[in-house]
């Protein structure tokens, strides 16, 4: 059906055709209705290229308001602007395995009510605003009257503060740029009379607001009076590091006032390769997986460090280089024959005379490979294996779908360690890994943390299988 949809878009009006009707009531239905033609008529948005069709009463409403369609295809919703009619027959397509109406009866003539829908559907899929997208425009001096930057991860929010602090030439910034930290103001009104106020010698001026992540819902809220109307030649700031803030009032003043919020979501272990190759990539190098998870299993979720390690290895090794195990060993301190990431490859190969070998270096070294990271690293492999172990679909590309593996080098691992794993083991060995983990902390035990690594590694290579109690 999407594939009959798209084909056609370049159409004026176009015909769903007898067979086609016919071939998808019954993939979806099980059954073959009387022979329809439904007709699409399609519309030009404003000065957009591009065709889009567009549904009318009540199957409008129940697709765009179904939670189905919100939930699994959000991803989409930035794109529709452009692509709008690939969103649209994926939810009819969606519609369709909902079972929720019956099939499409008839598609109305363009209205009004299409006019105001599409206006509707247009502020809908606005698309989202993003780290990069966010700092090009403040770089380029596409700027509104007031932002809020907050959310999990830290760096991105340092980031676009910096930003706006370049946003004035350096001789200005003496005198119309204010910085303001939220847990040192006792009344909101306070910052709102200094972005009331007109900026001296200059155009605008430039209010940062930090720490708000501190502030209590009733001291933002205030501060929403000022985020509907806001001052046009100030800049207002709000900058909540390492978690969003608090109460509903201000986020929406931004929104309707046409401010800008920005979410910095936190960022997972699972999504640093990925993170980690599209930063080498910006950078004009290349890179060997091997090398991406070195780094990734080295450094974990801290961006900043991470990215400076990264910039560091783009001024030494210089454009188009490829950055390799040996380069990060070499520049880095990493050892590309020492770390986490062989450990876990010994583990999955049952090679105990390799995992002793790593458990010694790391105890020679015990500031750049600290149980704790280990102990985490050994669980997670043993998680995902499980996982793997019970998955319906077992080939490669099953199990890649299901951990949401990202290279071959991956899937070997867990292939290798599935071999020589059973289920009973690897709920054994998680079990043990959560009991030597907590020790490490001092629950029960004051033994040595790497001593507990060479146990726990033993224990690993020899598990029979016994479940605790």
């Amino acid at each position: 059906m999407v594939k009959h949809l798209t084909g056609y878009f370049h159409r004026r009006a176009f015909v769903l055709h007898d067979a086609c009707w016919r071939e998808v009531a019954v993939e979806y239905h099980g059954v073959a209705p009387p022979l329809h033609t439904v007709e699409f008529e399609p519309i030009l948005i404003g000065n957009k290229p591009g065709w889009i069709a567009e549904m009318l009463g009540e199957i409008v409403d129940k697709v765009l308001s179904h939670p189905l369609f919100w939930s699994k295809y959000q991803p989409l919703a930035s794109q529709w602007v452009v692509d709008t009619h690939r969103a649209l027959s994926i939810a009819l397509e969606l519609w369709l395995k909902c079972r929720q109406i019956e099939l499409f009866k008839h598609f109305l003539l363009i209205t009004e009510k299409l006019r105001k829908f599409t206006q509707k559907f247009r502020n809908m899929a606005a698309p989202a605003v993003t780290f990069d997208s966010l700092r090009r425009s403040v770089q380029a001096g596409d700027l509104v009257p007031v932002y809020l930057l907050h959310g999990k991860e830290g760096y991105y929010i340092d980031q676009l503060v910096k930003a706006f602090e370049r946003v004035l030439p350096e001789e200005d910034r003496e005198y119309a740029l204010t910085n303001v930290y939220a847990p040192q103001v006792s009344d909101p009104q306070a910052i709102i009379d200094m972005c009331r106020q007109l900026p001296m010698m200059t155009d605008r001026q430039v209010v940062i607001v930090r720490e708000a992540q501190s502030a209590s819902a009733a001291f933002m809220d205030k501060l929403a009076k000022y985020a509907a109307s806001p001052v046009k030649s100030t800049i207002l700031v709000v900058a909540s590091r390492g978690d969003k803030i608090k109460g509903k009032e201000f986020a929406k003043a931004v929104t309707a006032s046409k401010g800008i919020v920005f979410e910095s979501k936190e960022i997972y272990a699972s999504q640093m390769p990925a993170l980690i190759g599209q930063y080498i990539k910006s950078k004009g190098l290349g890179a060997e997986v091997k090398a991406i998870e070195m780094l990734g299993e080295f450094i974990g979720t801290n961006l900043s460090q991470l990215y400076n390690e990264i910039d560091k290895l783009a001024e030494i090794l210089g454009p188009g280089a490829t950055v390799t195990p040996e380069s990060v060993e070499r520049n880095i301190g990493i050892s590309k024959d020492y770390n986490n990431f062989e450990l876990i490859d010994a583990i999955a190969a049952r090679d105990l005379t390799k995992m002793m070998r790593i458990a010694a270096y790391f105890e020679s070294n015990p500031k750049a490979n600290p149980f704790v990271i280990t102990s985490t690293s050994i669980f997670a492999f043993f998680a995902d294996l499980l996982q793997a172990y019970y998955a319906k679909d077992k080939s490669d590309k099953g199990i890649e779908q299901e951990l949401g593996l990202r290279n071959s080098f991956a899937l070997k691992r867990i292939k290798q360690g599935m071999a020589n794993y059973d289920a009973f083991r690897i709920i054994e060995i998680l079990d043990a890994t959560r009991r030597y983990d907590a020790m490490s902390k001092g629950s029960g035990s004051r033994q040595d943390p790497y001593s507990m690594l060479r146990d726990l590694l033993f224990h690993i290579a020899t598990a029979p299988g016994k479940l605790p109690v």
